[in-house]
């Protein structure tokens, strides 16, 4: 191996920043950024975004890189083809030396703004992009960034320089005229094939963000003449001409109350178009349009009504197709209006009370209590619900979910009534429901499951269910027992799934589910329920380990836990299903005592790619397999040295992983693991120094670099490869909640990882329960986590990661109290485990605050 040279320290990042005085720090950088090697340029790139506006020197070096590196052809799908390496290094490159530039500020607002005019219309749109990145700061840019929306651009640099110009703010006042004519008629050029970008919104929202000095201009010359647009439309909606048309009323939803002046032009519209869009626009004006939706509500012409009402159930809620030509999720907030929708709710048209009451359902939460009081009679009517059941397969529950606690009478009454049809209704509304008020509902609910009252409409386990769902308490979970003993399978089945839903309140229950393992109709799903609740018990494990030994080899488990030791009797049954291509699942969550699968293991490395794609096996499987059973893989090393010298790049993941898990075992792959300290590829780096600080068992050494990689930007390499976090954290706490902060915006981003599409950003927080008492000090963006709509699928991890800190979370409590008291069950129930775990309490009687007073 060639020997490193006197920079190498520095461009690893292995010296942190303030070791060197910065003045003879970037000349050095600069001169490498020139002439190294292709990983090298790519690190002192960082490096100089590192120094961010101390490097003001080496702007005009990164600017040369970006003028003399070509871009390579961008590959839409993945599947199609790769990069070859050189052109991979030279995104690498590029990325890191736009990233510098941004990272350098206002310093490199004269290079960048110079940039605005070059041939290459990607670099154009780089740096109009960098601009907006910089904001205030890139004030002097905005006579070339206005440029960009007059002379026919390409639409995605006017894309660019619009947001630009909307991030700097007051300061780009002299684009007010130019913002006007975007927002009016865009001209950008649209290359064929290419989808029409949202311009006129961009321009609205960047005349917003001017503010007060925009306004005058607005009224004088942009409202003017959509009001003329708005007269002179067709019927269907085409106001405005240009690249960006359809739903034009995107142009003026951004000033809000300030475009009140168009409210009276688009009522005119209405009264003569019905079923446009155009209809909820009047909610985003202001009083001023609240006004006059309510108004076309309320008005004397019945069909008048009724037609703006469907207009404005169509596109308040479901899916619609933006001016992107994007399919977009409707989000309007229909509270302003609630109580004009109140009439509707008695009309005569059964359609339009469901309507009417769908719409306050979905957007008018919380609802006022006069609509509440309103709807509250449509539970009584019997044939405005046996319509609706037969129109509309809904849950029973929305009709009463927006009620709250005033509907639980109703439903305590129907379900003691003695018509059917109010019975039938009342079961199908409990299915799902708890939270607030429904307490009052456990004592006839105990009465069905204990079988002291019946009704054909609920059967006993419904009611069971229904208790439990409802209390989280103890003492209902009891009343599912008998039914795991059922002669019916479908009621055993029934009552086993309700139990992995139950989660650690099923814990005291394990017992009776053990002799399921042995059902003939239910052992798979009794393994899947054992192994949810508990697989880290003793008694668990040797269950399992018996199943495994019996049945494992017929279906997989779901878990990714490790076991306890008591899954040794199962290791043999594992050995044998390897030798049939399956059961690596099981090897990794046994670890270190399946050993004596290494052999078998190696074997899978050895077999040639073309076997691997024609049989469907994965060979990462067995690396994360020898990875988990960790120094006793050292056999391993050789094979893994050579694949990767083999394989492409996204599939090296897997390889530096499990060196880093053998750890000084694997001594000898340190030579390639050095070159990879200094590989263009970002994650292969951050990869490499983890297995260096596994294997020389000095994680000190590559602190520095770790810090570098694991940051909240979003071109961070970590997000590509979060599993290094599991790796490193024990030795580098301090970025445990860094990480934290970083992955809560990404949760719901349509990611897929590297390599072999995983793992996801949300990897990132069932990982961390491993390490929990690191991430404390994240614990207010957990909690702030929790109340952002992005991240509600995620709610029951970012939970379970508080209850995985302790007492540390204390915190979090208020939140997952009422996170607990809420009407959505895996949510509550995992809150409430939580709960437990912070205030370090076994479980009571009840512990949900909405359980009646012979529940506590």
């Amino acid at each position: 191996m060639k020997p490193f040279c006197a920079l190498l320290p520095l461009l690893l990042g292995a010296v942190p920043i303030s070791a060197a005085p910065v003045p003879e720090r970037v000349p050095g950088l600069v001169k490498t950024l020139k002439n190294g090697k292709p990983g090298e340029r790519v690190v002192a790139a960082e490096l100089l975004g590192d120094l961010g506006p101390k490097a003001e020197g080496a702007v005009q070096a990164l600017v040369e890189v970006i003028r003399s590196t070509p871009a390579p052809a961008p590959i839409p799908f993945a599947d199609q083809r790769e990069w070859s390496r050189e052109e991979a290094a030279a995104d690498f490159l590029l990325k890191a030396t736009w990233d510098a530039l941004e990272r350098i500020g206002p310093k490199a607002v004269p290079a960048l703004t110079e940039l605005l005019t070059h041939p290459d219309a990607e670099i154009r749109e780089r740096a109009s992009a960098v601009l907006g990145a910089i904001g205030p700061g890139a004030a002097d840019a905005v006579p070339a960034l206005i440029k960009c929306l007059s002379e026919g651009e390409h639409q995605q640099v006017t894309l660019n320089a619009l947001n630009a110009l909307a991030a700097i703010g007051p300061k780009a006042e002299a684009a007010v005229p130019a913002l006007i004519k975007t927002a009016l008629d865009p001209r950008a050029m649209v290359p064929e094939g290419e989808l029409k970008l949202p311009l006129r919104n961009a321009a609205a929202k960047a005349l917003v963000a001017i503010g007060a000095k925009a306004l005058p201009a607005v009224r004088k010359d942009l409202f003017p003449a959509i009001i003329k647009a708005i007269d002179d439309a067709d019927e269907r909606g085409w106001l405005l001409s240009g690249s960006g048309w359809g739903n034009a009323w995107s142009t003026w939803a951004p000033f809000g109350a300030d475009a009140a002046p168009l409210v009276p032009a688009i009522v005119r519209y209405l009264s003569r178009h019905n079923q446009d869009r155009l209809v909820l626009s009047l909610l985003k004006l202001g009083p001023d349009g609240q006004k006059a939706l309510a108004g076309l509500l309320s008005d004397k012409d019945e069909q008048v009504r009724k037609e703006q009402l469907n207009a404005l159930c169509e596109h308040a809620f479901g899916t619609f197709v933006s001016e992107g030509g994007f399919h977009c999720r409707a989000e309007a907030d229909l509270r302003p209006i609630a109580r004009e929708l109140i009439p509707f709710l008695a009309d005569k048209d059964y359609g339009v009370r469901f309507h009417a009451l769908v719409a306050i359902n979905q957007r008018c939460r919380p609802a006022p209590p006069e609509v509440v009081r309103a709807a509250l009679p449509l539970l009584n009517d019997k044939e405005f619900l046996s319509y609706r059941d037969k129109r509309y397969e809904i849950d029973a529950a929305a009709v009463i979910g927006f009620c709250g606690p005033a509907a639980i009478p109703k439903l305590v009454e129907h379900l003691q009534s003695d018509d059917t049809k109010l019975r039938e209704f009342a079961v199908r509304a409990l299915k799902d429901l708890r939270g607030p008020g429904t307490e009052a509902l456990l004592p006839a609910l105990r009465e069905r499951a204990a079988g002291r009252a019946t009704r054909p409409e609920m059967t006993p386990l419904d009611a069971a269910i229904s208790a439990v769902r409802i209390s989280l308490a103890p003492k209902d979970v009891e009343l599912l027992v008998p039914f795991l003993k059922s002669g019916d399978p479908k009621e055993r089945l029934t009552a086993l799934v309700e139990f992995r839903q139950l989660r650690h309140l099923a814990r005291p229950h394990l017992k009776h589910l053990f002799p399921l393992l042995r059902d003939r109709n239910l052992r798979w799903n009794a393994a899947l329920t054992i192994d949810a609740i508990d697989s880290s018990d003793p008694d668990v494990c040797a269950a399992l380990a018996q199943w495994i030994a019996d049945y494992g080899d017929r279906r997989p488990l779901e878990r990714t836990d490790l076991f306890a030791k008591e899954i040794a009797p199962a290791i043999p049954a594992v050995l044998k299903m390897l030798e049939g291509g399956r059961g690596f699942d099981l090897v990794q969550r046994i670890g270190p005592p399946a050993k004596d699968a290494v052999p078998l293991l190696l074997s899978y490395l050895t077999r040639e790619p073309t076997f691997t794609a024609r049989e469907g096996f994965d060979p990462n499987s067995a690396l994360r397999a020898l990875g988990t059973i960790g120094p006793a893989a050292k056999g391993a090393v050789p094979l893994i040295r050579a694949r990767l010298a083999r394989v492409e790049d996204r599939e090296k993941m897997w390889c530096l992983l499990c060196l880093a898990d053998i750890g000084p075992g694997a001594r000898d792959a340190v030579p390639e693991l050095k070159e990879l300290l200094t590989d263009p590829d970002p994650r292969l780096r951050l990869l490499a120094a983890c297995a260096l600080s596994k294997i020389e068992a000095d994680p000190a050494a590559y602190r520095a670099t770790f810090a570098r990689a694991i940051h909240e930007r979003p071109n961070s390499a970590f997000w590509h490869v979060p599993l290094v976090l599991d790796r490193i954290a024990a030795d580098c706490p301090e970025l445990v909640p860094r990480a934290v902060r970083g992955a809560i915006p990404r949760l719901n981003e349509p990611h897929v990882g590297w390599g072999d599409f995983e793992p996801e950003y949300v990897t990132l927080i069932p990982l961390l329960k491993r390490n929990a008492l690191l991430a404390k000090g994240a614990v207010p963006e957990l909690v702030n986590g929790l109340n952002k709509p992005s991240a509600r699928g995620m709610q029951p991890e970012l939970i379970g990661l508080l209850g995985a800190i302790g007492p540390d979370a204390k915190a979090a409590l208020p939140k997952l109290r009422e996170l607990r008291d809420g009407a959505e069950f895996e949510i509550a129930i995992a809150a409430l485990e939580a709960i437990q775990k912070i205030e370090a309490t076994r479980a009571p009687n009840a512990l949900n605050t909405t359980a009646g007073p012979d529940m506590k």
